[in-house]
């Protein structure tokens, strides 16, 4: 016989991480959603293109039969990249959740733990967070982002069909109570992605563009550029976080920092690649580092 849900969920959040599950019959609701987001999107393209994302992928492609959705929350800690510019050290932020490739297969490991004997597939066409949502394991924030309490905005979350059943029924996605009254985020969004409804304009959003390769849009501030990837203004900003703070720094030589600002992402000598990957960056971030990193420097009016 198969684990149930409850021993499942304890064993992952003795490994550190935070789970909910939520019933395959619930897909009804996760539709429902996106037909309230197509709904109230008006002119927005991005969330339209959601919900045609999310019915291309259904029913799922799977080789077995869903009797739930399994969110799973990872947290972790900022990071910087340090570089030598100048003869001065420059820290470029890394957003949550950072981990190295040690700490990730680690949480691997957790988690294939806790599904040992589960038939497992990771969810395609379907938000993460609104799995999270629905779930329970967590609550919208004006900006988009989902919140979990004790982890604010910064973490992770992978998402899974399983075939463990489980009871119940879909939670309210809801927009946490802190939101109410408040535009901090909105106010501190560098290119006004952010608007005072249930949805953002994603196609404004920095970290749309500046997670991928190819030129960021002229329309985006020479001074939004925060972070090696992503942007962070909207949660910086969030009373509902704790303060951002770099719990691990890859400092490069000076010789190192001469070498990303200048070469394409392919060329990067295998050291300097590998030292980015063993730290924890993927093949995207590494991809265009080079480039934020020179935008960040701009913002500062740093020689580079």
């Amino acid at each position: 016989m198969g684990r149930d849900a409850v021993a499942i969920i304890r064993e992952l959040e003795s490994g550190g991480l935070r789970a909910a599950f939520l019933p395959y019959s619930a897909m009804g609701a996760v539709r429902g959603a996106y037909a309230r987001l197509t709904a109230e999107a008006g002119d927005l393209e991005s969330p339209k293109g959601a919900a045609r994302h999310f019915e291309a992928n259904q029913p799922p492609d799977i080789p077995f039969e869903p009797l739930s959705l399994l969110a799973v929350a990872i947290p972790g800690e900022g990071a910087a990249l340090s570089l030598s510019v100048g003869g001065e050290r420059i820290a470029i932020p890394i957003p949550a959740p950072h981990h190295s490739a040690a700490r990730s297969a680690e949480i691997g490991a957790i988690i294939a733990s806790a599904l040992e004997g589960v038939l497992v597939a990771h969810t395609r066409g379907i938000s993460q967070k609104l799995i999270a949502a629905l779930s329970g394991l967590g609550a919208y924030g004006r900006n988009n982002l989902c919140y979990i309490e004790g982890y604010g905005s910064r973490f992770g979350l992978r998402a899974f069909y399983t075939d463990v059943p489980f009871e119940g029924s879909a939670a309210a996605a809801r927009l946490m109570a802190e939101c109410e009254g408040c535009s901090l985020c909105r106010d501190a969004c560098p290119t006004g992605a952010i608007a005072g409804g249930p949805t953002i304009d994603a196609t404004r959003c920095l970290s749309m563009y500046n997670e991928v390769e190819g030129e960021i849009p002229d329309w985006a501030p020479s001074g939004a550029h925060r972070a090696l990837s992503g942007c962070m203004a909207c949660q910086d900003a969030c009373p509902a976080n704790a303060p951002s703070r770099a719990a691990a720094v890859l400092e490069l030589s000076e010789a190192e920092t001469g070498e990303l600002l200048s070469r394409e992402a392919g060329d990067l000598s295998e050291g300097l690649a590998s030292r980015m990957a063993g730290f924890g960056m993927d093949g995207r971030m590494i991809s265009v580092a080079g480039r934020n990193a020179l935008l960040y420097l701009r913002r500062l009016g740093a020689p580079s």
